[in-house]
């Protein structure tokens, strides 16, 4: 087996050990699950007793390191429901506005320890960074492994800055960047297009969030390695004019770094920032970028961070699922409907890649949201082609609109002509979503995954194995 090979278990039996965990299995039944199928795996052959040992050892670490995560924070917290407590704090995520509230995330100081959620009136504003007096009652969180909550507690403000420098630069810069946005495009464009470009949502009414989630579309505004591509292409191109690789790669990896402070620390983003370094890491250093190497390493490190998300992240799970969708899944269905031309405006490679991606998060979105696009493909068949032109025009806009009024105006133009394009089609196809009223119980997730793991394996294995036999053909016809 290939040291590769060999990670890629490794690391599928940690991510297995934190999942079981956090599922709540019982110890000795799962081990013992486990070990039958391990006794099956060596006796086909596919492992040697040292790689299934090593594979069973990880598994068992992953499921003590989620315990052991869990014990740790419930020892650096002295915060528990319906405490009520009167401590200072400090502001350590971007608050998140809303017409009636704000809410943002505490590091509590002195005399108490933890980080509580404070939902609190939208007036006076707060930022990343400030520091505050809270007194109020500690609350559970209805989401599992969440912080505890304080809902409307008393706030006082005591003072500013007091968060990381390059954080709060970060944030600036992106408000600063969001603040252009009105001066030029109306309510509806400018909220979307700040979905768009930076993932920021504060802005969107509670009837264009609904006409997203029934149009198939709320992916647009999930910021994704698309993003990521982009600013490493954009800055590729402009460093790569005056400087050297190495330089380059450093000032891109800096910028990845920004752009995932500045946008928040969405899981998505998070997980497409780490395998765009790995990437950009490969290419530096003259080694093949490997993707399946790299998506489990970039999981294994999310998950060492926080062991939480893998089972209780929902942008966790849609990032890694529609990822695996679009690389694995999409060139099964490519070959099965012989997609040999993309079609105009790459119409049949939209709806083919919208569709894997659908397939592979079904399940979780009936599940979580109780909503189903069956005109999802067609909407995403119309959008996507003039997504990527408006996020570069619009950062654009972004940029040049700090600057100068005037430099921005005529770029304004075009993307209000795209925003309106794009909201009319999110508003057509909402009407043809619908909400459902049921969730599929956990055994039926279990088993619709597995057959789609069956059918990618089984075309891989085929195409291996058609492989292997046009290259003996190629030895036969040689000699």
């Amino acid at each position: 087996m290939f040291l590769a090979d060999l990670f890629f278990y490794c690391s599928v039996a940690f991510l297995l050990g934190i999942a079981f965990a956090s599922l709540k299995f019982n110890f000795f039944f799962f081990i013992l699950i486990f070990l039958i199928f391990i006794f099956i795996l060596l006796q086909a052959k596919f492992f040697t007793l040292k790689g299934a040992s090593l594979v069973f050892l990880f598994l068992i670490i992953g499921f003590i390191y989620f315990n052991f995560y869990l014990h740790y924070q419930k020892i650096i917290q002295s915060i528990y429901p319906g405490k009520e407590i009167n401590s200072s704090g400090i502001i350590i995520t971007d608050p998140n506005q809303s017409s009636l509230s704000q809410n943002f995330i505490v590091s509590l100081q002195s005399p108490d320890k933890g980080t509580v959620e404070v939902i609190t009136n939208n007036y006076p504003k707060f930022n990343y960074g400030d520091k505050i007096e809270i007194k109020g009652v500690i609350l559970k969180n209805n989401l599992p492994y969440k912080p505890f909550q304080m809902v409307y507690p008393e706030v006082k403000f005591i003072s500013s800055g007091n968060g990381f420098f390059l954080k709060s630069l970060a944030l600036n810069l992106k408000n600063k960047l969001l603040s252009v946005f009105p001066k030029f495009l109306s309510a509806d464009n400018s909220a979307f297009l700040g979905g768009l470009t930076f993932g920021e949502r504060a802005d969107f009414s509670k009837d264009f969030k609904n006409k997203l989630a029934l149009s198939g579309t709320t992916h647009l505004i999930a910021l994704s390695g698309y993003n990521v591509s982009l600013i490493v292409e954009m800055l590729g191109l402009v460093f790569g004019w005056f400087m050297s690789r190495r330089k380059t790669f450093y000032l891109i990896s800096a910028s990845i770094l920004f752009f995932i402070l500045m946008t928040g620390l969405e899981a998505s983003i998070i997980r497409a920032s780490i395998m765009g370094f790995l990437a950009l890491f490969a290419k530096e250093i003259g080694r093949i970028y490997d993707f399946k190497s790299s998506l489990t390493l970039t999981a294994v490190i999310m998950n060492i961070l926080n062991p939480t998300i893998l089972i209780f992240d929902l942008g966790f799970i849609l990032s890694f699922l529609s990822l695996i969708g679009i690389v694995y899944l999409y060139p099964v269905l490519k070959a099965k409907f012989h997609l040999e031309k993309s079609g105009f405006l790459n119409w049949k490679e939209n709806a083919l890649v919208t569709f894997s991606a659908q397939l592979m998060v079904l399940p979780i979105i009936f599940s979580y949201f109780h909503n189903f696009s069956p005109m999802a493909i067609f909407s995403n068949i119309f959008i996507l082609e003039v997504v990527p032109l408006t996020t570069i025009f619009g950062f654009g806009l972004a940029f040049l609109g700090i600057i100068n009024y005037y430099l921005a105006w005529p770029i304004s133009i075009f993307v209000n002509l795209l925003l309106d394009y794009e909201l009319k089609i999110i508003d057509i196809f909402s009407h043809f979503g619908f909400q459902t009223t049921f969730s599929l119980s956990p055994i039926l997730v279990i088993a619709y995954y597995l057959v789609i793991i069956f059918i990618i394996m089984k075309f891989h294995y085929n195409l291996s194995l058609k492989k292997l036999i046009k290259e003996k053909n190629n030895l036969k016809n040689e000699f």
